[in-house]
């Protein structure tokens, strides 16, 4: 089989999140670096590192910051970082994660996941106090055509709102999420609450 299609092969196996067998594919073409172009060997050096994020290796975050210091203007610089502020994210750990998502631009972040992007860092605004920053980054999404990110947005820049004692604001929101089986018992709660806190007893 050719460099090039070995190579594609290890990508179709990451982004099938088979991560164990791609870690493996991608060190045995990191041990055959003299048939890649230096692009090529820039990309498989990125996507070990990936892997150890998506299969949370505990060495992940010091081999995110070797590549980062390594390859300072690989392409593939950003995609590494936002991994690992992903993976924090889905663990729970919203102050490390929106210290990285904060260091990468929307722009460097591949299309396929800049609407992921966004809601994270926006999620992870809210969670940290920084609710400005929060309702920019819902309201970004807002703006945007509809996705899976949509209604969770609605739902968190109503909350935001609420937060802020921006209660117009937060009711029809709310009430825009309220059908929605994830969010329709705290949807329809704060859209309530925030009615009467407007004095709209009706």
């Amino acid at each position: 089989m050719l460099h090039s299609d070995r190579l594609e092969s290890a990508r179709k196996l990451y982004y099938n999140g088979a991560y164990y067998a791609a870690e493996r594919a991608f060190y045995e073409l990191s041990g055959e670096m003299e048939g890649f172009s230096s692009l090529e060997r820039c990309e498989i050096e990125a996507y070990k590192v990936l892997c150890a994020v998506a299969l949370d290796k505990v060495n992940a975050t010091g081999l995110v910051e070797t590549f980062c210091t390594k390859y300072p203007n690989a392409p593939q610089r950003a995609m590494v970082r936002s991994a690992l502020a992903n993976r924090y994210f889905k663990t729970g750990r919203y102050q490390e994660a929106l210290d990285i998502y904060r260091t990468v631009s929307e722009e460097h972040i591949y299309r396929n996941g800049r609407d992921e992007y966004v809601f994270n860092k926006a999620y992870c605004s809210m969670r940290t106090g920084a609710y400005d920053d929060a309702e920019d980054g819902f309201g970004k999404l807002l703006n945007r055509r509809h996705t899976r990110f949509t209604t969770p947005a609605t739902y968190y820049l109503g909350y935001v709102h609420y937060v802020k004692k921006e209660f117009k604001k937060a009711a029809p929101l709310f009430e825009k999420v309220g059908e929605d089986n994830s969010f329709s018992l705290m949807a329809r709660y704060f859209a309530v609450e925030s009615r009467f806190m407007t004095k709209d007893y009706s």
